[in-house]
């Protein structure tokens, strides 16, 4: 058995930005500050944005939000379910940069998109299976501590997965945003960011994330 790090040299090529004034993922305004996020880091970008999140009743919450607030920008969106089915999706994005992209479960793997068609990865919610699942709770009775032993690991997995749409060649660059407070206030979070490889992190505010991810990228 081997352990194989990335190929990719992580550390220059990719930064992970975490904004610390976006509320519980249970808050009201929670996806008011997700939508902001959305927005000031695809605008900064030029589109060329994909949003992961974990529910498409999420998805759609968005949909409706950065609809709303672009109107009179040149960023279009498109929503899993709302305006195709993936493979659609996933074309059209490649045709047309300037573009949001909000996906879900299928999203989260499997999607390759090399060069600088994908520049900014925003991870809404990590992804945690629902508690209330049959199998899930079937399964989470084998272990003493399902939450840190069968819950986390399993989360830890989906993460890793989506936070690979990001990197996809030698030559990508570009900018990943964690919008869950659970990532550095919890006793857990850290591991998930212990769980990717060795990249530059920033903490900061909401307002500041266009900026940060303009400059990274050399779009300002």
């Amino acid at each position: 058995e081997a352990i194989l790090g990335s190929p990719f040299n992580y550390h220059d090529s990719s930064l992970l930005i975490i904004p610390t004034d976006v509320p519980t993922p249970k808050s009201e305004n929670y996806m008011e500050y997700v939508a902001a996020n959305i927005i000031h880091s695809g605008i900064a970008a030029g589109g060329k944005t994909m949003v992961l999140f974990t529910s498409h009743s999420a998805v759609r919450q968005a949909f409706t939000l950065l609809n709303k607030k672009l109107q009179d920008s040149n960023i279009g969106v498109l929503a899993q379910g709302l305006s195709g089915p993936p493979g659609r999706l996933l074309r059209q994005f490649r045709q047309h940069p300037a573009t949001i992209l909000l996906g879900t479960s299928s999203f989260w793997e499997g999607v390759d998109l090399k060069g600088d068609a994908l520049q900014v990865l925003i991870i809404a919610r990590l992804p945690f299976d629902v508690p209330t699942d049959p199998i899930f709770e079937a399964r989470s009775e084998q272990y003493e501590k399902p939450f840190y032993d069968y819950s986390i690991p399993r989360a830890m997995i989906k993460f890793k997965q989506g936070f690979g749409r990001l990197i996809r060649s030698h030559s990508d660059r570009g900018v990943a945003l964690i919008l869950d407070s659970r990532i550095h206030s919890s006793s857990y979070g850290r591991r998930f960011v212990q769980c990717l490889p060795e990249m530059n992190v920033k903490q900061t505010l909401t307002s500041k994330t266009g900026d940060i991810v303009s400059t990274w990228l050399g779009t300002h």
